[in-house]
């Protein structure tokens, strides 16, 4: 197996690979994904809150909107 950076081989008393270790420094943005869905990691709201997030031009259609809502009475 080749040599790569920041990842480590841990093997059993057969000298089979058992373990792997990651410099979750150097991987962590790469593994995220496989470790929140074996739920080793959670998600931060922060982050979930944000892809859900507007666009700019979103927020601004959407106040737009909501003052437009609150001039004609209809909010």
């Amino acid at each position: 197996m080749a040599k790569t950076p920041g990842i480590k081989y841990t093997k059993d008393a057969k000298g089979n690979n058992r373990y792997v270790t990651f410099d979750l420094k150097q991987h962590g943005e790469t593994l995220r994904p496989m470790l929140e869905s074996l739920g080793a990691v959670e998600r931060v709201v922060f982050d979930e809150d944000f892809e859900k997030g507007l666009t700019i031009q979103e927020a601004i259609e959407y106040t737009t909107n909501l003052i437009k809502a609150a001039r004609n009475g209809t909010l």
